[in-house]
């Protein structure tokens, strides 16, 4: 879903998708972070499991959002 997130933005608004793909996928990659040292210091695998794939989904959906907005995916 975070990956045909990017995507669609990109699409939309290419010209803006290239700076506003990486801060928001940043963003989640810092709560996904968050998530997993929550987990590691609080013993619970699963929140740090889902910590780790938000980081994943994080720069998964960032590289497919920066390649399509520089390909030009969208409409000028």
């Amino acid at each position: 879903m975070t990956t045909l997130a990017a995507a669609l933005a990109a699409h939309l608004a290419w010209r803006d998708a290239r700076v506003i793909t990486p801060v928001t996928f940043g963003i989640w990659a810092i709560t996904g972070a968050a998530a997993f040292s929550a987990g590691l210091q609080l013993g619970h695998a699963g929140l740090a499991q889902w910590g780790v794939l938000t980081v994943v989904a994080s720069l998964t959906g960032t590289a497919a959002g920066v390649v399509l907005a520089a390909r030009g995916g969208g409409t000028p």
